[in-house]
């Protein structure tokens, strides 16, 4: 005879029914034969159907898995669920909701929230390099492209939930693809150029950035383009790209060493204040003061001495301008010593440029 055809089969289901509604057990001999026929009847699922299929009301006491294992924490749940995922250890207590798997499930968001940063750092309207637009969340004096482009950015990161999502916005935004390292090149060359607008407008009285200050912004623009040459040179750009932005290298330079004349001739504006030896009517000058770091403008360059065999010429005319200017400064002055060593850098930087071409 089946276990289902027996006489108490049919009260064993009476028993549970009533006891998941609040019914009161009224008699031991009942209370005995519900508690044999749950143990019968757990131990029957269990080898039927696994663990998955076993529910709270015929689960025995001994069993490991207790309801809370079956309410994971999110992340919890995305680990499980993911390729690979471990689901077997979710069965446990769950104290461990905010472990490994957490960890794992944090890092893959902040790789994915990293990857769509990068993909959007383009279109940001302050020039800004992928590093410098991931940081910038929280300037205030950020462009209103700017801010715009980190909303694109957080609404995209709230839709992709997972890498088949940021899968198809690579297939659409390729980085370093021609589309994108353009617009990025565009950025470089128009935060350049305000830069330059910011020293006129001050040289003429009307607000914007006084010399110092121009030196360390472009100090900073050289520092990112160098931060791109790293990051995607080597990793997919194209040769014309990669040539934008040495261009744009070579470019600032000359524009500082061109730049030595009085901008602030006629007013009373000193020649120091307050900035130490960097002088703050002359870009020139002020870019040879230690403070200033010419020397991680020339590192720039060395390190792109191989993409610079195309600027091979106006190379070897920042080295006779220097010459020119130490002609005619005060024989035996620190800035003649400083103009030396810097004529002295040129040479060797065309030559490394020659070595590599």
């Amino acid at each position: 005879m089946s276990r289902h055809s027996t006489p108490t089969y049919g009260l064993g289901k009476l028993t549970l029914r009533d006891r998941d509604a609040g019914m009161p057990v009224t008699t031991r001999a009942r209370s005995g034969q519900t508690r044999n026929l749950r143990v019968s009847q757990a131990t029957t699922s269990r080898s039927s159907a696994g663990p998955s299929s076993m529910q709270p009301a015929a689960r025995p006491a001994s069993s490991r898995v207790t309801p809370s294992s079956t309410r994971l924490p999110p992340s919890r749940r995305q680990v499980a669920s993911a390729p690979g995922g471990d689901s077997s250890d979710d069965d446990s207590d769950g104290s461990d909701g905010n472990g490994g798997g957490g960890r794992e499930a944090a890092g893959r968001d902040n790789d994915r929230l990293a990857t769509i940063y990068q993909m959007m750092c383009p279109f940001n309207e302050d020039g800004l390099s992928p590093p410098g637009f991931a940081a910038s969340n929280n300037r205030p004096d950020l462009a209103p492209g700017t801010q715009l482009a980190h909303r694109v950015v957080g609404a995209l990161y709230a839709l992709l939930r997972d890498d088949d999502g940021l899968n198809t916005l690579r297939t659409w935004i390729q980085v370093p693809g021609p589309q994108w390292s353009t617009q990025l090149a565009t950025n470089m060359y128009r935060r350049f150029q305000t830069v330059t607008d910011g020293l006129r407008r001050n040289a003429a009285g009307q607000g914007g950035q006084d010399v110092v200050r121009t030196i360390d912004a472009l100090r900073g623009l050289y520092v990112n383009i160098d931060d791109i040459r790293i990051r995607y040179f080597g990793n997919g750009m194209d040769a014309v790209h990669q040539r934008s932005f040495t261009t744009l290298l070579v470019r600032i330079m000359e524009y500082i060493v061109q730049n030595n004349e009085d901008l602030y001739r006629g007013t009373n504006r000193p020649a120091y204040a307050g900035e130490g030896n960097r002088n703050e009517r002359r870009l020139f000058s002020c870019f040879l003061a230690d403070e200033s770091q010419p020397g991680e403008f020339l590192r720039v360059l060395r390190n792109s001495n191989e993409h610079l065999a195309h600027e091979i010429e106006r190379l070897r005319s920042f080295r006779t301008m220097v010459l020119g200017y130490a002609e005619n400064g005060v024989e035996g002055g620190v800035e003649q010593a400083r103009l030396a060593r810097l004529a002295g850098a040129f040479t060797q930087l065309v030559q490394s440029v020659q070595s590599r071409a």
